[in-house]
């Protein structure tokens, strides 16, 4: 709608009230492009409190369009504010990082976002640029004054300009809410989200051994596994066996559980501790009874299962089932030779299966509630991702028609008015600001604020300025760094007559092309790749 308007009203009325400034049609279509700007800034129906992430993708969005090096680092967790409160610090922190790029002579700026109490926001934008003397600017520089310190103040916030000449600037900007404000605003809070990475099918965060509490129960319960093989040395026909599958059993904890943050377990290690198991079964079952079921003397089972269990859940489930299987075929063998009865048999034969069988249930089931809650996770970052998007639209598309109104409202009033007269510079000053907005609706890719300034400048001195974006996505900002410096430099270059760039479609080696041509008739093509290195032609 806003393009729309710009295309059809404004853009047309700067064209025909340079063409033909004593129309009075064109007054009349003036005033309609007034009322239709004034309707476009319009205040807007109340909106819900911004979030964290929302403010940090605005600030973000805003800075990273005027200095695409800045380093943006935020902390806000937990954080509500107003949407008017919001939209002003993204207009206020614009108007610091184009004073940085305008003034500063950077070649490092932080932004960081935090909130040092609940409610509270801390913004500052710190550059190792050439500094300057706060004392020496006059307190009605527009930059600093209004822009800056009179809108922090408008809403109930405050700013903080440190500098020193050669000692870069540090602007803090900070806003807190009254308890009344916070409790009308009590939202969920929101989280930064990350790029989540592909993973194999175990269980959710499987590492959940490396917590020392699973692990002291693994070792419990293999311990008083042992102290039950203690109280049935009675049992046994010799005690040495017990002692050395024992110290086996230790040995295969120790490898099962060691670099549990490490997953999944190294086969090698895992089939390891298979053959220990069934040595520790083997040793246990060539000293016991036969003829009847010895009760506590088989403590062996517990600590073999769950180990076997351990190895299922770090990753070597196909290990786990051998060591299964391997097992019950021991018992049976151990149970038939003993002569013990067929309940006897099928109890030390399917018992282990039972075992593995339900732990595998159980880690299926696991894996599919942390797959659900993985993907409702994924689709609540990307909602939120989408409403800060469109928050940080919403608020630069205010910036940008302010911006308008402040550029091309008294042209279109004195337009509007039919007494009024153009003189020859104001025609030409219509011209220019046509221009302009041609530029940044048909080549936004290779235009900002700072290069639209020069174009224009280039412009009144009769370069031929021409830009083409054949490009359908965001240039890389390593890319618009070097080409808002590279333009800057042939603009104000008094030998430049001509210059053309352009924005090549994606998949081209070389992102940017620019062509300039000097006054001597020489010229220049270079192309600027996709790390914003500049290479001629």
């Amino acid at each position: 709608r806003l393009d729309g308007i710009v295309h059809d009203e404004v853009m047309t009325t700067l064209v025909a009230a340079a063409q033909n400034p004593n129309d009075r049609h064109v007054c009349d279509q003036a005033q309609r492009a007034v009322d239709r700007l004034a309707e476009a800034e319009a205040p807007a129906e109340a909106r819900l409190p911004v979030t964290g992430e929302q403010l940090t993708w605005l600030v973000s969005d805003v800075v990273g369009a005027l200095i695409p090096q800045a380093r943006v680092i935020a902390e806000l967790d937990e954080l509500a504010v107003p949407q008017q409160v919001a939209s002003t610090l993204g207009m206020v922190v614009r108007e610091v990082a184009l004073n940085v790029a305008k003034h500063a002579q950077a070649t490092q700026v932080e932004v960081s976002l935090t909130s040092p109490t609940p409610g509270q926001v801390l913004i500052s934008v710190a550059d190792n640029g050439v500094g300057f003397d706060p004392e020496q600017v006059p307190k009605r520089r527009l930059g600093l004054q209004v822009s800056v310190v009179y809108r922090m103040w408008a809403i109930g916030g405050h700013a903080e300009i440190l500098s020193k000449p050669g000692s870069g600037t540090t602007v803090n900007l900070s806003w807190g809410a009254s308890d009344e404000v916070r409790q009308s605003m009590a939202v969920e809070p929101q989280r930064m989200e990350l790029p989540s990475q592909p993973r194999s099918r175990r269980m959710p965060e499987i590492p959940e051994l490396n917590r020392l509490s699973l692990v002291r129960l693994v070792w419990v319960v293999v311990l008083l596994q042992f102290l039950l093989g203690w109280t049935s040395l009675d049992r046994v026909t010799m005690a040495w066996p017990v002692f050395a599958a024992q110290a086996l059993a230790v040995i295969a904890t120790a490898l099962t559980l060691w670099r549990t943050d490490k997953n999944p377990l190294k086969a090698s290690i895992a089939g390891v501790v298979v053959l220990l198991l069934l040595g520790v079964t083997v040793l246990v079952q060539m000293v016991l009874p036969s003829g009847d079921w010895p009760g506590y003397a088989t403590w062996h089972s517990t600590v073999v299962m769950v180990l076997l269990v351990a190895i299922l859940v770090r990753g070597q489930e196909r290990i786990a089932w051998i060591g299964v299987t391997g097992y019950a075929l021991v018992s049976v063998f151990w149970a038939m030779k003993q002569g013990l009865n067929a309940g006897d048999v099928l109890r030390v034969g399917f018992g282990p299966f039972s075992w593995m069988l339900v732990a595998q249930l159980l880690q299926s089931w696991l894996i599919d509630m942390a797959d659900r809650m993985e993907a409702s996770r994924r689709s609540s970052a990307a909602a939120n991702r989408a409403i800060a998007q469109s928050f940080s639209k919403m608020v630069l598309r205010d910036v940008w028609l302010t911006q308008l109104r402040a550029q091309v409202g008294p042209l279109l009033t004195r337009i509007a008015d039919p007494d009024c007269e153009l003189s020859q510079a104001e025609r030409e000053a219509c011209l220019a600001q046509e221009s302009r907005l041609r530029d940044a609706m048909r080549a936004g890719n290779l235009v900002t604020e700072l290069t639209s300034d020069a174009i224009e400048v280039a412009r009144g001195r009769g370069v031929d300025v021409r830009l083409v974006d054949s490009r359908g996505t965001r240039l890389p900002e390593d890319v618009r760094a070097a080409l808002t410096q590279y333009l800057g430099k042939l603009l104000t270059d008094s030998n430049t007559k001509r210059v053309v760039a352009r924005a090549a479609p994606e998949g081209y080696d070389d992102v940017v092309t620019v062509l300039a041509v000097k006054s001597d008739g020489t010229s220049e093509l270079v192309g600027l790749d996709a790390h914003g290195q500049v290479n001629t032609r």
